[in-house]
């Protein structure tokens, strides 16, 4: 009859151990606990980020556009200062390390919901908090169409 209670005791403790174990994974999987990490970003139009663009012209901030448009695009009617990047190098060659290095990031795109997604890769693969993303909500060639340059130079 000693085993009884030896039998409950272990049952509580196991059932005890159990419930310890599901709380803890629940505060994993909903990351409670845990500060969240959002990334400042903002949607704009042509003249906003354009400001923004000569703002950080003129400065010593990292600071970098993503081109989303095809090489050939890009080559051909170069925004001062862009990169030619696709959304598909974004898990290569640490690339998401390597864009690390900057502060803030334009992304440009003629293609707007390319330009989300690569936002949306960014957020998700929790890139850093203390970054800036500026997206332009229309398309590149409204760039070149408003007048501005193409002259090549590297912020």
């Amino acid at each position: 009859m000693q085993q009884e209670p030896f039998k409950k005791t272990l049952f509580l403790n196991l059932f005890f151990l159990g419930v310890l174990v599901i709380l803890i994974g629940l505060f994993a999987v909903l990351g409670w606990g845990q500060k969240k990490v959002e990334i400042e970003v903002r949607e704009m139009g042509l003249s906003d980020f354009k400001a923004v663009y000569d703002q950080k012209a003129r400065t010593a901030d990292k600071f970098i556009i993503l081109d989303l448009r095809s090489r050939r695009d890009w080559e051909n009617s170069l925004i001062p200062g862009s990169v030619s990047f696709s959304v598909d190098r974004l898990d290569k060659f640490n690339n998401l390390q390597k864009l690390e290095e900057y502060k803030e990031i334009g992304i440009v795109s003629d293609d707007v919901d390319e330009a989300q997604l690569l936002v949306d890769r960014l957020k998700a693969q929790s890139w850093s908090s203390d970054k800036k993303i500026y997206l332009l909500k229309v398309p590149v060639d409204q760039w070149f169409s408003a007048g501005y340059n193409r002259r090549r130079f590297i912020l």
